[in-house]
């Protein structure tokens, strides 16, 4: 399947699964969402993938509150 230039939203991305997810991801040519609660770490795997800012997107976002991922994916549709 090919996800070039595609729109991916990974939710817990600061998170073992969700790190991992981006890194291979990014290697595909997806363009990223990252969404998490953790602000610090959402940076740190920002820094670290290394991206154009136009293929990713970071969202700090607790997805258990509904308003939250409203807004959040509100921003991604841009």
């Amino acid at each position: 399947m090919n996800i070039e230039r595609s729109i991916i939203a990974i939710t817990g991305a600061a998170g073992g699964l969700g790190v991992a997810m981006a890194r291979r991801l990014a290697t595909q040519g997806a363009r990223l969402a990252l969404l998490d609660f953790n602000p610090d770490m959402l940076d740190e795997l920002n820094t670290s993938l290394g991206l154009p800012g136009e293929d990713l997107l970071v969202v700090p976002c607790d997805v258990s509150d509904e308003v939250q991922v409203d807004a959040a994916f509100e921003t991604i549709a841009g």
